[in-house]
Order: structure tokens, then C-alpha cells, then sequence
């Protein structure tokens, strides 16, 4: 029988999903982990991001008595007057099914942050005393939007609070998606050419 060739994205991905735990185990509250700085748009990383996450957060606090609550925080910019599907929203979902026990007996929770268009939202357990991992699927490199969240966590009295975006992208992405949208922009009568938000 032939060798089966095989990736090594599985060997990458326990890679980063090691150092994504040392990070969370290592951070202090209010930290917003920059992991996953991105200076390219190829969605392969993006793969490898999303399966570092999920192998990092399997194994997150298990076994910990005191509660952990994870938010799927929306994506910024994104008015919605309640929680739309985004792969957080399927990295969460896959995380409840695999730590069900926990699930069940209350010692791990999965809540929602979201803009709807006037503040942004909370919506799920309480906070206070809990541990909070906020997870939104990408950010633009040096927006405040995440700092605003960990500050309403904070508010809510959170004992403990990080943050980790799928992605944040780079400065250097950010410019080169505003210079192709502007040249599409000139070509193009009608198009309305928006800051590179996950919505624009």
C-alpha cells in the first residue's frame, strides 16, 4: 500500500494553538490578544487562525470550577438588533457540542455583544465575578472598538476579562483595501467607497 501523504497544517495548528494558551494563560485582564496579526488577505491563514482558536479554547479552563463565559462579539460596524451567524458564531457552536458536560452543568457559558445601531449590547448570564474571553472574528489594527467591549465587561464587574480576534488586520492591509477600493471607486459611478470594516 502506498504512504499516504499528509498535511502539516495539523502539526501548525497545535503549534499556535500552544502558544494562543500560553498567551490566555499568561495574559492580565483586559488584555487583547494580537496573536493573529495579519498582513495578508489568503484565506488559508484564516484556516489556521480559526483551528488554533478552537484547539486553544477546547482546552481552556477545563476542569476549573468557577465559571467561564465566552461573548461572540459582532463584528464592528455591523448595526444588527440581535446576533448574526459569523465563524465565531460556528467556532462557539462546535465548542458547545465538544464541551457539552460543561456546557450543561453551567460551567461554561457562550453570550452575545453586539451594536444595534445606538450602544453596544450585552446580552446573556451575568458577569460579575466570571471569567470572560471575548471572541470577534476580525478587527482593524488599532481600533478602539475592543477596548470599548472589555470596558462594558468590566463595568458588569467581570472578574477577568481577555480578548482575541480571529484576525487583526494590519495597517498595511487596511491601506492597500482603501487604495483598491478607491481605484474601484473611480472606474465605478454610484459606489460608495466605506472605512475597511467587516460590513463596508
Amino acid at each position: 500500500m502506498a504512504d499516504v501523504l499528509r498535511s502539516d497544517y495539523e502539526e501548525i495548528v497545535e503549534d499556535v494553538s500552544v502558544q494562543l494558551q500560553s498567551q490566555l494563560n499568561a495574559a492580565e485582564s483586559g488584555t487583547i490578544i494580537d496573536l493573529f496579526h495579519s498582513d495578508t488577505l489568503d484565506p488559508a491563514q484564516n484556516f489556521l487562525f480559526f483551528g488554533a482558536t478552537e484547539r486553544a479554547l477546547l482546552e481552556y479552563r477545563k476542569g476549573h470550577n468557577k465559571k467561564t463565559v465566552f461573548v461572540r462579539v459582532q463584528p464592528e460596524g455591523l448595526a444588527t438588533a440581535e446576533p448574526v451567524a459569523t465563524p465565531v458564531s460556528a467556532l462557539l457552536d462546535r465548542l458547545i457540542l465538544r464541551r457539552m458536560d460543561e456546557f450543561m452543568h453551567d460551567k461554561i457559558f457562550v453570550e452575545d455583544v453586539f451594536y444595534n445601531g445606538e450602544q453596544i449590547v450585552y446580552s446573556g448570564a451575568d458577569l460579575k465575578n466570571r471569567h470572560v474571553v471575548l471572541l470577534i472574528d476580525g478587527i482593524d489594527e488599532g481600533s478602539p472598538y475592543l477596548s470599548e467591549v472589555i470596558a462594558l465587561c468590566e463595568e458588569m464587574k467581570a472578574k477577568f476579562v481577555v480578548a482575541v480576534p480571529l484576525v487583526i488586520w494590519s495597517q498595511a492591509v487596511q491601506e492597500r483595501l482603501a487604495a483598491e477600493l478607491n481605484e474601484e471607486g473611480n472606474t465605478q459611478q454610484g459606489i460608495e467607497i466605506n472605512e475597511n470594516t467587516p460590513v463596508s
